[in-house]
């Protein structure tokens, strides 16, 4: 699980986000290449501070791969990420593939002003400022796990900001390589808008842009489940 880092940061005003980290002004193009990049100053256990002489920032890293079986992987963080950015969902944090001394791992960008988990959230009860939106998102992240078959959903790798914005985080144990939904009733009332870039998902895009992460049989699993969704959304008219 990634929190917020603790660093004091250069802080930017902006009139409708207030005072925020300097950071989180970085598109994802930016951080990707920075948690690419910068310098590693320090790495305890699985926490690593980058500098490149501007800025510092952390990165979680996780090096678990099993090869055998692939159902267990690092890369399946950096596979999500780039799905989340395929489907311009802005949910999954940025995340590479980077090569420390004796391994390879992911590192991916420490979650900026975390309020809570959701599972804080929904053991103290607290209700979102806005609830029609809150709703919106909580919906493409139900369609998002069944979508990469995450067998690891639970309510603590769900990062929640200030900005009430929701961040996905552990997904080694996703991209099973199954056909079928888990919780098909969970994606009942996505919005549309996600619903059409469910569509043009197509092999091509997928298999090019998630090599090395994922293989043909996971894409190939993850197009029967795009599939899988929008038939049951159709079926159910819910749509």
């Amino acid at each position: 699980m990634i929190h917020a880092s603790t660093r004091p940061a250069t802080a930017v005003v902006l009139p409708w986000l207030g005072s925020i980290p300097f950071q989180q002004l970085l598109v994802p193009e930016q951080s990707e290449d920075f948690l690419h990049r910068a310098r590693i100053v320090a790495l305890r256990s699985n926490r690593a501070t980058l500098s490149d002489g501007q800025q510092t920032h952390d990165a979680h890293v996780q090096g678990v791969h099993d090869e055998a079986s692939f159902l267990e992987s690092y890369k399946h963080n950096v596979a999500a990420f780039r799905l989340d950015r395929i489907l311009g969902l802005g949910m999954v944090p940025v995340a590479v593939e980077r090569t420390l001394p004796g391994r390879t791992a992911a590192f991916t960008w420490w979650v900026d002003r975390v309020r809570m988990t959701e599972k804080q959230r929904f053991l103290a009860r607290i209700q979102p400022p806005d609830v029609r939106a809150w709703n919106y998102q909580v919906r493409r992240v139900r369609v998002f796990q069944e979508l990469i078959s995450n067998t690891d959903q639970n309510l603590g790798n769900l990062l929640i900001t200030k900005e009430w914005r929701i961040q996905i985080t552990g997904h080694t144990r996703a991209f099973r390589a199954v056909r079928h939904l888990r919780f098909a009733e969970g994606t009942a009332g996505v919005d549309p808008d996600f619903l059409d870039s469910l569509e043009r998902l197509e092999f091509s895009e997928l298999d090019g842009r998630l090599r090395p992460w994922l293989n043909r049989a996971q894409v190939d699993a993850l197009l029967a489940r795009r599939d899988a969704i929008l038939a049951w959304i159709e079926k159910t008219q819910l749509r």
